[in-house]
């Protein structure tokens, strides 16, 4: 096999793949979108604990949510994020940078 480089970075693949990662999310319901966001702005993982904090910010509504990660298993069921025992982490870099990219410059 010979690659042709130079053709293969002309079809912007990377720039696809963070587009259609970022289109995938925006089907998400919007506090998720935020909680993946902000967990996008720590790096490619995040604790629970940290997660926790995210979350009340968001979702300070009265309810007990500290042990409930359950909104997030959205995500995790298609492929975004990784339940990796006590943090969460984005299953490839590319989506990381999709949740990111999301954020409005203004942000």
């Amino acid at each position: 096999w010979l690659w042709d480089t130079s053709a293969i970075e002309s079809k912007g693949v990377l720039e696809n793949a963070v587009g259609l990662m970022a289109q995938k999310i925006l089907y998400f319901p919007s506090y998720l979108q935020l909680i993946l966001k902000k967990m996008a702005c720590l790096g490619s993982q995040c604790e629970k604990t940290t997660l926790r904090l995210l979350r009340g910010d968001l979702m300070n509504n009265g309810e007990d949510t500290k042990d409930d990660f359950c909104d997030l298993d959205i995500a995790v069921d298609e492929g975004i994020i990784k339940n990796c025992g006590s943090k969460y982490a984005f299953a490839h870099d590319q989506i990381q940078h999709a949740a990111y990219f999301l954020i409005p410059q203004r942000e």
